[in-house]
This record gives C-alpha cells, structure tokens and sequence, in this order.
C-alpha cells in the first residue's frame, strides 16, 4: 500500500512539472509573438525603394520616412504650378501638360529661416490629375503603357542636399520617384523671398514611360512655387 501510494505521489509531481513546463512553453511563446509584432509594427515607418543610378543600374533600399522638422514655409498652391514640355521629332511637336494637383512641404531652418541651403522640400504629386492641350493625348498618358494612372497614383520627390550657387541661384539635388522608380535628379532655377521657380530635364526612359520612338526621349519640367505672404 505505502509503494502504490508512494508511485502515485510520483506520478502527481510529474504531471504537475509537465503542466508547468507547458504553461511557461506558452507564456513564452506569446511573449516572442508580441515582440515579433512589436518588431513588424516598429518598421512601420520604413519604405523599400527601387534606386536606378547614373548608369542605370537598380538597386532595393530602405528609405526611414521621418517626420518633417522646421519651420514650414507655406506654399499658395492655386499660384504654383508643375508644367512639362512633351516633344516629337526633336521638338517639330510640342504639347504642353500640367499636374494640376500636388502638394509641397518646405522646411526652413529653425535658427536661420532665411538661408535655403538649410531647408528641406518634399513634394507629392497627383499623376491622374494630369492634363494636356490634347484630349486624346491625356487619355494616353494615363494608360499602362505611360503613367499607368490606375496602379500608380502618386509621384514623390525629396530634397537630399539644396545648394547657392550665385545669389539667388539654387540648385536642389533629390530623388523623384515616379512609377515606384527612384531616380536622382538635379533643379536649377532661383528662389527668392516670395517665389521658386526650378528646371530640370527628365529622361522618361528611366521612368519606363512610353516606348523609346513615341516621343522624344529629353522631358523638360519647370516648377513654380509662389510662397504665401
């Protein structure tokens, strides 16, 4: 009697253990999901990205979007413009297309607001807001084959580094991104106390918009910003 009661005492402990190793196995693994999610949910704020280089080669980088810091400069957007320059034949043809909608955030330096080459500038553009001085060419450029308006809505650009060249000449160095393709590119044009106005020639081939004979290959683009008073 005192073997069987002593096994079964045996028995009751390693049941006990089991059930606490199983319970602390559980715990454990909670706590790993949670910090798993907590992981996932901390790189929320980081964005991957397809950079083509100067001699068209690509390569996937994480980009950590950051809280814009400064002062904001505001923009009149109703008195600012996007305007291109869409040619054929080497300029025989020239249409004239505008981006209506974007959006600007400027960021000037909290301690000296005057000097630009401190500043931050970030842009947003709506593609399918675009318009041009042809229907069937708005039409056109909206499709697949060009902007693809319907799987990419927006165009990006960000400011990496904003040079004085000469008085008021700047020049603004940055990645716009336009079909989830990064590429850098350099601004050049003047800012003043109440107004921007910047130019640059996009290659629409890196863009991969439209197909090498459609049109000519050189885009230029001027940006006017007037600055809110």
């Amino acid at each position: 009697m005192k073997k069987y009661i002593s096994v079964l005492f045996a028995l009751t402990l390693l049941f006990s253990a089991c059930a606490t190793t199983t319970e602390e196995n559980t715990v454990s693994d909670d706590t790993m999901s949670s910090q798993n999610n907590q992981s996932i949910n901390d790189q929320s704020d980081i964005n991957t990205e397809v950079v083509v280089g100067d001699d068209d080669s690509t390569v996937e980088t994480s980009v950590m979007i950051e809280e814009p810091i400064g002062e904001m400069l505001e923009v009149n957007l109703d008195e600012s413009y996007i305007k291109v320059k869409g040619t054929k034949g080497d300029g025989a043809v020239v249409h004239d297309i505008e981006f209506p909608n974007f959006n600007v955030d400027i960021r000037l330096d909290e301690e000296n607001p005057d000097a630009y080459e401190n500043a931050s500038l970030n842009a947003s553009i709506d593609i399918p807001s675009i318009e041009s001085d042809a229907a069937g060419l708005t039409s056109h450029l909206k499709e697949a084959d060009f902007f693809d308006t319907e799987q990419f809505e927006k165009a990006t650009f960000a400011s990496d580094a904003i040079t004085n060249t000469e008085g008021n000449n700047y020049t603004i160095d940055g990645i716009l991104t336009i079909k989830e393709i990064s590429v850098p590119i350099t601004l050049e044009g003047e800012i003043t106390e109440t107004d921007a106005t910047m130019m640059v020639v996009l290659d629409r081939l890196n863009y991969e918009l439209g197909s090498e004979n459609i049109a000519d290959q050189e885009v230029p683009v001027e940006v006017y910003l007037k600055f809110t008073e």
